[in-house]
């Protein structure tokens, strides 16, 4: 499997590519990771990972060829101005179209836990939930974390019942990929302001646990502008 992603939308500053599921962004045993890809497709040069998002998950990623960009773009993530998008495919058939999952979150090893409000490792967590679709035992999630935490779109949805298909550690069941999927960021530009929505494609392992589970996607939603 090629680790290069594909350029979804980018100028000299900063970039989105569409990251493949099962890839490091950052390598620390010698390997290639995402971000060693685009710097070798770019002929050299610096480049900075904007935000998190974590091998098994494929989809937008936001990176910054310079310092000034990194600086910039990390604020945008931490203060909250991205809107990042998911899609999901999950165990079950919920009995509700839409909820907010508001359940603090801790990091303890590799591991994020739901705790009691007032838990002295616990963190604020919001994630917006809503049902794109569903099969006889499985359902299409998309989901709008308000919150940045460690994990928390997969915590989530174990949480609420519907852990991930593939996403063994939170109790979801054996798949071809961990089937999450960052589909969209939306963004105001740290340097133009020019409002930009940029959306990822699914990758073609997500696409087949679909198949796999008689779940579809409109059209629509996998494309990117």
């Amino acid at each position: 499997m090629s680790v290069t992603p594909v350029l979804l939308w980018g100028d000299d500053r900063l970039a989105v590519y569409n990251k493949p599921h099962g890839v490091v962004v950052y390598s620390t045993s010698g390997g290639a990771g995402v971000l060693d890809a685009i710097r070798d497709a770019r002929g050299g040069g610096t480049v900075h990972a904007a935000h998190r998002l974590d091998a098994p998950v494929a989809g937008a990623l936001m990176v910054a060829f310079d310092a000034e960009a990194a600086a910039a773009t990390s604020r945008m993530f931490a203060s909250g101005e991205v809107e990042k998008t998911y899609l999901a495919a999950c165990q079950g058939v919920p009995a509700w179209e839409r909820r907010t999952v508001d359940a603090p979150l801790a990091q303890r090893g590799h591991r994020a836990h739901v705790v009691p409000p007032g838990a002295a490792d616990g963190k604020p967590a919001e994630t917006e939930l809503s049902v794109r679709g569903t099969s006889s035992d499985a359902c299409l999630v998309q989901a709008h974390p308000r919150t940045g935490r460690f994990h928390q779109v997969r915590a989530h949805l174990s949480h609420v019942g519907h852990p991930i298909l593939g996403d063994r550690e939170y109790g979801g069941p054996r798949a071809a990929c961990l089937a999450l999927h960052c589909a969209a960021l939306r963004f105001r530009h740290p340097f133009t302001g020019a409002s930009l929505t940029v959306r990822a494609p699914l990758q073609p392992q997500m696409e087949r646990v679909l198949l796999r589970a008689r779940l579809t996607l409109p059209p629509t939603e996998n494309a990117a502008s």
